[in-house]
């Protein structure tokens, strides 16, 4: 057993009687459990992986057996149609986000096309009755040629187990010292499993899945929950097939919940609903009543209504009633409707948080769902506990959206649903499978009219933080764009449609007692472009409430580069932001960010804009600049600790005395004397010394009384009403920023998805406005994402 990592390696057998139902006894006399290698075994000369797919499916579709509710299809050049659909979708939306980095450390799908796909995918083909059930996955009209008879589309939302072929490649054959090979090779192979196993793990409700590789004649089988993947020892095909063979023989008359699927959520497939003959309007009663709420909603939801629509009204993935405890009663569930995505992490582990605009189907009322894996341990909060503790504050802390019900989910024993990789790997702390649904529904903060609506929003959050801190002693932890939201009321009978802010998503919170507990982190919470210079300068240092307050300057400062009038071209943005706020490298094992960042603090850098918003943020650096300068020397305590070695000694290894005489010294004085008079500047004249600078970042009191001024008081004289211009991140060609070809897997490497040829075009992208990006507890043996990323936060849970 290998520990340590998010690998952990087990016994075939252990892994069989761990994780696999026991419905019929396996008896390997009275079945053919043998597998041609022909095409497998290959060590040189041309080598056909397309070949190996037939020869696989029909060796598991064997062993699944005539009467048996799964079937194997090859899927490898047929892409999920979705998928393509979305992609088409949302490519301009992603790189107008500058999405160029994904959820807890990938590259997203930044092309026009989005070819991934597993090799191999079985499909259920009965219901756990035993009765014939829809195949989504069927396509009349796909283009197989002489692969027919295997042949099927790609449907990652029905997936049930995937498996990857390679010829090519070693991802999963230990060393003595039982560790994956670190190669770039190896990193990839495991990187391309990550993708897929994560965009399964996105699309569908699970607690975990079952994948398989095979490499050559040997195979391996997975099980991944979001703590990691638990692997077996190799299975040497020639010699024991029949091990293969009995994975898929224990698995063929599985039940969802033996396969991994969520029994908190029931799918809706689109294509199993019945349509109105007249109309070829859906009938499901859900989908009725989602429909005609969509159609009712009044005026005053204008601007959020477009975003609703599109959570159910556009692509082609299934619909869920999604269960969420009550709030009073956690043994009662509420049932709620989504469909597409809003937000969502792009990792297989980590707390992979997605979000849904989601109908409640108890008050036909609009909510915003919120569903991720949170960590089993005392230093970690419960989001419902927090929003508990603002709530109760007194006074009332405004600006903090409300809870309507959540909890953590149970399994089908009514037990909590939780993760199992740390039985193997006992240093990583559980994972529990969570849900909260909040009463508003807000809309990206991106979306503002103007600056004016920018800033006003950002102060409603900044009053929600100050809230927090003073009252209820939390500190967010995680200030972003991604966690402030424009919030307009349309619901109450008195609603005028103005917008405020939300500061939402409180789950990297700490309680101020908490915060100067073990100051060494090697990685950050938070999210990388937000996160103070100091912070990420100086990696022994605490998180502190000055870090938070910085981040809302550093927000304001990149949605002016972004949107707002300056005298900078996408260029030269491009060179900011990458110089500034995306770079990050490892130095002994810390993550450090960008000194230019902490250049910028010390000498009050900021955009140069006219207006209120530019002098907003010119009087919001002048307060950074001092409090930076109160800093001094303070910091260094928090610096990753350097031998000193002096120069000289470098050079010659001994040390020289540097003298200088009187009589030499007098003689320059002199020669000076002939140009300059050193009694044209009477000292009387000199300026005094200025004042100690203060650490006006310390407490909420000076951005604060900036933003008032400004925005509340109006002091800084007329706002422009259409002050926001084009989007400048779409302007920009990232490619040349990214300095790493480098792919991600949770051992050190990224996650690569084919994109060679295929029968037919597709595309990438992302569902909905993206929160900003997590990696999950970043150490060497988690899921790094290229070495300079645009996107990253981090967290230390």
């Amino acid at each position: 057993m290998i520990h340590g990592n998010r690998y952990p390696e087990i016994s075939v057998t252990d892994f069989m009687s761990k994780y696999l139902p026991h419905h019929e006894v396996f008896d390997q006399t009275k079945h053919d459990t043998t597998i041609d290698l022909t095409v497998f075994d290959v060590k040189q000369g041309k080598k056909a992986e397309k070949a190996c797919y037939p020869v696989l499916c029909e060796f598991i579709n064997r062993a699944s057996g005539k009467d048996g509710h799964f079937i194997c299809k090859d899927v490898s050049d047929w892409p999920d149609p979705s998928l393509m659909a979305e992609a088409k979708m949302r490519s301009v939306e992603s790189c107008e986000d500058g999405e160029f980095f994904t959820s807890e450390g990938s590259p997203p799908h930044t092309s026009s096309s989005d070819f991934r796909r597993i090799d191999v995918a079985m499909y259920r083909t009965r219901a756990e009755d035993g009765k014939p059930c829809g195949k989504p996955w069927e396509d009349k009209e796909l283009k197989a040629k002489g692969r027919s008879k295997h042949a099927a589309r790609n449907s990652v939302a029905h997936t049930t187990i995937c498996g990857e072929v390679k010829l090519e490649g070693i991802g999963y054959e230990r060393d003595d010292a039982g560790n994956l090979p670190q190669t770039q090779v190896g990193i990839d192979v495991r990187g391309q499993l990550c993708d897929y196993a994560a965009e399964i793990l996105i699309r569908q409700h699970r607690t975990f899945l079952f994948t398989f590789s095979v490499y050559r004649t040997t195979a391996y089988l997975m099980r991944w929950d979001r703590l990691g993947v638990t692997i077996s020892e190799p299975i040497d095909l020639k010699e024991g097939a029949e091990q293969f063979y009995e994975f898929f023989f224990r698995l063929r008359k599985a039940t969802d919940v033996e396969l991994g699927l969520d029994p908190t959520a029931i799918i809706i497939n689109v294509d199993d609903i019945d349509e109105d003959a007249d109309t070829g309007c859906d009938l499901h009663p859900s989908i009725v009543a989602v429909t005609k709420a969509i159609d009712a909603l009044p005026d005053a939801a204008a601007r959020v209504k477009p975003h609703i629509s599109r959570a159910f009204n556009e692509g082609s993935w299934p619909y869920y009633e999604l269960r969420v405890p009550d709030k009073t009663e956690p043994a009662k569930m509420r049932r709620f409707l989504v469909r597409n995505l809003a937000t969502y992490s792009n990792s297989p582990v980590g707390r992979s948080t997605k979000g849904y605009i989601a109908f409640d189907l108890d008050t036909q009322k609009f909510r915003f769902l919120k569903d991720s894996w949170r960590t089993d341990s005392p230093g970690v909060h419960p989001e419902m506990e927090v929003y508990e503790k603002l709530s109760s504050a007194s006074p009332r802390i405004p600006h903090i959206a409300s809870v309507c019900c959540g909890g953590d989910l149970p399994d089908h024993l009514g037990v909590k649903q939780v993760t199992r990789t740390q039985e193997h790997v006992p240093v990583y702390h559980p994972r529990i499978h969570t849900r909260i649904v909040l009463n508003e529904v807000g809309i990206p903060l991106k979306e503002y009219i103007n600056s004016r609506e920018l800033c006003s929003v950002v102060t409603d959050a900044f009053i929600a933080h100050a809230g927090a801190w003073k009252c209820s002693k939390v500190l967010h932890r995680d200030v972003s764009d991604g966690n402030i939201v424009i919030y307009i009321d349309y619901d109450t009978p008195d609603a005028d449609g103005s917008a405020r802010g939300l500061l939402i998503d409180w789950d990297l919170c700490k309680y101020q007692h908490e915060l100067n507990g073990g100051n060494a982190q090697h990685s950050r919470s938070g999210t990388w472009r937000f996160l103070s210079a100091a912070l990420l300068n100086f990696p022994l240092k605490p998180h502190e409430l000055a870090d938070d307050i910085e981040a809302f300057y550093h927000l304001l400062c990149l949605h002016a580069y972004r949107f707002h009038s300056h005298k900078m071209d996408a260029i030269d943005i491009g060179i900011i932001v990458d110089s500034v706020y995306d770079t990050c490298k490892i130095d002994q094992g810390y993550w450090l960010g960008s000194v230019v960042k902490y250049v910028n603090m010390e000498t009050g850098v900021h955009p140069k804009m006219h207006g209120p918003f530019g002098q907003i943020l010119e009087q919001i650096a002048k307060i950074v600049k001092e409090h930076y300068a109160a800093l001094g020397d303070v910091l260094e305590q928090y610096a990753i600790p350097r031998p000193v070695i002096p120069l000289a000694k470098q050079a010659s290894g001994s040390t020289h005395k540097i003298h200088l005489s009187q009589n030499n010294t007098k003689a320059r004085r002199d020669i000076a004397a002939a140009f300059i008079d050193p009694h044209e500047s009477p000292e009387d004249n000199v300026p005094p010394p200025p004042p100690p600078a203060r650490p006006l970042l310390a407490t909420h009191s000076a951005l604060f009384s900036i933003l008032s001024k400004n925005v509340l008081d109006d002091e800084t004289g007329p706002w422009a009403a259409n002050d926001k211009l084009e989007d400048k991140f779409a302007l920009i060609n990232w490619s040349p920023f990214v300095r790493s070809k480098r792919r991600w897997d949770m051992g050190g490497g990224s996650g690569a998805s084919k994109r060679t040829k295929t029968h037919e075009s597709q595309s990438p992208g992302r569902v909905g406005p993206l929160v900003w990006p997590t990696i999950a507890e970043v150490d060497n043996f988690c899921m790094l994402g290229r070495l300079s990323m645009r996107i990253f936060t981090v967290y230390c849970i």
